[in-house]
């Protein structure tokens, strides 16, 4: 009996993850934006496994080699975050259209490092992912039209209001921040 319920929840929760990834906001393509959320995933548990590298105690044996291999490593995280918060989203954009996930991209790498640096106010990585994201959003709207369409001339596409509030919404909140 147990595992007919395993089986059922498993289908349950296959089915919410399906509908979850067909969500407008998030991408036009479910495995775009697997693809998309598997990614920023990765880049979490890089920039994780940095930070707790930098709080590992080492032994003067082993100090020079690790420290160069955690030093790379976190130069690598810091290439990766530049290239998330300022080219990610706009191709993320442009390549599946999910305004929620193309704002999201450039700000949960800042949100993860100021968190775990204990930085809760508003600085210039903040800022400079709020404004990206916000352009990516609203470059994930147009492009979104442009697909509905087909053509360049996107003031031809029905307006979605329930997308088209989100992207105003959010392009509010990073002007005022």
């Amino acid at each position: 009996m147990s595992t007919e319920t395993d089986d059922h929840r498993s289908l349950e929760v296959r089915a919410a993850v399906s509908t979850a990834l067909r969500h407008p906001l998030l991408g036009l393509e479910p495995r775009r934006t697997a693809l998309a959320g598997a990614s920023l995933l990765g880049l979490i548990a890089t920039f994780l496994a940095s930070y707790v590298g930098t709080k590992v105690p080492i032994g003067n044996a082993l100090r020079t080699p690790l420290t160069f291999g955690l030093d790379t490593l976190s130069l690598l995280v810091i290439a990766l975050v530049t290239a998330t918060m300022l080219l990610a989203p706009l191709c993320y954009a442009v390549w599946n259209g999910g305004p929620l996930l193309s704002f999201g991209l450039p700000l949960v790498p800042v949100a993860v490092g100021d968190t775990v640096a204990g930085g809760y106010v508003l600085d210039l990585d903040l800022a400079v992912a709020l404004t990206v994201g916000a352009s990516a959003a609203t470059l994930a709207l147009l492009s979104t039209d442009v697909r509905q369409v087909g053509s360049a001339r996107f003031w031809r596409a029905d307006v979605d209001e329930d997308r088209l509030l989100f992207v105003t919404a959010i392009a509010t909140v990073a002007a005022v921040g």
